[in-house]
C-alpha cells in the first residue's frame, strides 16, 4: 500500500469526504473542509471496497461524468443515492463514537477477515486505535474460541 493510500484510509475511516474534482484527480476533505489529500483515479478505485463495506457518510462527487468514466452510470447513481440518504440520517455510525465502533471493527474484521483489520490499526490514532486495538482483541478472541469448540466436536 503507498503512502498516499495509507493516508486515505486513515482519513475515510476518521470520517473525511471524497470529493471528486475534474481532471485533476480527486481530492479528500475532512468534516471542517480542509484539505486533506489528492488522489489520482488508480487510487480512487482501490478505495471502492473500503467506501462500500464502511457506508462512509458524506462522500461527495462534485463532477458525476468523470466518474461515470470510471464506473458506469448504475454505480454514480447508487453512490449518490447513498451518500444522500446516510447525510439525512444523523446517526452515530462514524469511528468518532465510543462503544458501537467496537461493533464496527468486529464487522469489519469479519468481512474483511483479521488480516485487514490488523493493517489498519498502524492508520488510525487516539481513541479510534485504541478501539480498533480492543476490536482485534475481542475479534481474536472469538477466533480461538471457535477453533476450540470445533475441536470439542
Amino acid at each position: 500500500m503507498t503512502s498516499v493510500q495509507k493516508k486515505t484510509y486513515s482519513a475515510l475511516l476518521e470520517g473525511a469526504s471524497i470529493v471528486c474534482a475534474a481532471s485533476s484527480g480527486y481530492r479528500i476533505i475532512d468534516s471542517t473542509g480542509s484539505p486533506i489529500a489528492r488522489i489520482q483515479s488508480k487510487t480512487f478505485k482501490a478505495m471502492h471496497p473500503l467506501l462500500r463495506s464502511t457506508k462512509r457518510r458524506g462522500i461527495f462527487l462534485i463532477n458525476k461524468n468523470e466518474v461515470r468514466k470510471l464506473n458506469g452510470n448504475s454505480w454514480v447513481k447508487k453512490l449518490y443515492k447513498k451518500a444522500l440518504n446516510n447525510m439525512s440520517k444523523t446517526s452515530t455510525n462514524t469511528p468518532a463514537t465510543a462503544k458501537q465502533d467496537v461493533k464496527y471493527f468486529m464487522s469489519y474484521g469479519r468481512k474483511n477477515g483479521m488480516r485487514q483489520l490488523q493493517l489498519l490499526l498502524p492508520l488510525l490514532s487516539g481513541d479510534i486505535k485504541q478501539v480498533a486495538e480492543s476490536a482485534v482483541n475481542l475479534f481474536d478472541m472469538e477466533l480461538r474460541d471457535k477453533r476450540f469448540k470445533g475441536k470439542g466436536k
